[in-house]
């Protein structure tokens, strides 16, 4: 399983890093975020490479390649952010549904267990 922090930092750089080459009209700038994004995939989680290449050794390393490699990157780890969070959403709804955990409406954290007396 990849650590949600590795999709939160590759997102981060990955998204940052394309939006800069975009707009970019200066050639030696692009090759900055080529070379930069071309090192950073070769550092970062290699489970998370391995699924975003979908088998290419070549991903977001190959110029030629590169401008349809960064915008497949960015959707798809936007995409499994998107998953994660709806995953962590759903874990915590069926904690607070355990039985015999009352947790306040007021949006505090505190958990108590049931009076007694008060048991349904």
């Amino acid at each position: 399983m990849i650590p949600i922090h590795s999709l939160q930092t590759a997102y981060c750089f990955l998204h940052q890093k394309r939006n800069v080459y975009l707009h970019s009209t200066l050639d030696w700038q692009k090759d900055d975020i080529e070379y930069a994004i071309a090192e950073y995939a070769d550092a970062m989680d290699k489970q998370l490479l391995i699924k975003l290449a979908q088998g290419r050794k070549d991903f977001l390393k190959e110029h030629t390649f590169f401008r349809a490699d960064i915008d497949s990157a960015v959707a798809q780890l936007e995409a499994m952010l998107h998953q994660a969070q709806a995953q962590t959403l759903t874990e915590r709804r069926s904690i607070r549904q355990e039985p015999g955990i009352r947790r306040p409406r007021d949006g505090s954290n505190a958990e108590t267990a049931p009076e007694k007396g008060n048991q349904r």
